[in-house]
């Protein structure tokens, strides 16, 4: 079974090179993709988990309550929200 990385911030798959995001002198970053981490800092600073929730919710194909408690529960253990 292939292991894909996802984003430790959104829980985004990063499956091409495209998806990541980039340091301050433009090399990959490995840990977050180019939506949540450009030029070396996260593109949103002040989201919070349960904005991010919200946000993440919104792309699920699930709804209302079972795609919050869905996003949540993806997005706890991930680096950005421990």
């Amino acid at each position: 079974m292939v292991s894909t990385t996802v984003c430790q911030s959104c829980a985004m798959p990063l499956a091409k090179s495209a998806d990541h995001g980039a340091e301050a002198d433009g090399t990959r970053n490995e840990e977050f993709c180019a939506h949540c981490y450009q030029g070396g800092s996260y593109t949103d600073p002040n989201l919070t988990l349960d904005q991010m929730v919200e946000i993440v919710a919104r792309f699920m194909q699930k709804s209302g309550d079972e795609a919050t408690r869905a996003a949540r529960e993806g997005l706890v253990d991930l680096k950005r929200w421990r």
